[in-house]
């Protein structure tokens, strides 16, 4: 009797060890659900807006004019111009040359335009040249306001 016992002891541990691992599973695959359809939503409520690198060549007048007055600190300003909304970025005086500026993204969210950009210092040794790294795009003209990253 004490063998049957001891099995219908054992049997109750692997049943409540199954509904524990079954649970444990349940749980895993609800909040990886829960995670997945956060991050869709979060990717459906993104507009990328498509822009251009603009050349300091290709630049109207005053906003060259408004940049070269603004160089010598960071700053990030918008500017519109007929149909364009011009977005730049600049990141004040550098003692080196080779600097360069990525845009990872621009897009809209939550009503606004989010403006993504990363200063990248110089590879290896450049001279002692002072610079003052900045970068412009154009896009379509909005009227949204513009949150820089």
């Amino acid at each position: 009797m004490s063998e049957q016992m001891q099995w219908k002891k054992s049997d109750a541990c692997n049943s409540r060890g199954s509904r524990c691992l079954c649970l444990f599973l349940l749980l895993l695959v609800s909040v990886s659900l829960a995670f997945g359809c956060a991050k869709n939503r979060e990717d459906s409520e993104m507009q990328e807006i498509a822009y251009t690198v603009v050349s300091p060549q290709e630049l109207p007048q005053e906003l060259k004019t408004i940049i070269d007055q603004k160089k010598e600190g960071e700053f990030k300003l918008t500017y519109l111009d007929g149909d364009y909304l011009y977005i730049a970025v600049g990141y004040g005086r550098q003692t080196t040359g080779g600097y360069s500026i990525q845009i990872p993204r621009v897009y809209l969210k939550d009503g606004s335009i989010v403006f993504e950009s990363i200063l990248l210092g110089p590879e290896g040794e450049e001279p002692a040249n002072i610079s003052y790294p900045y970068a412009v795009v154009k896009t379509e003209k909005r009227e949204e306001p513009v949150l820089f990253q």
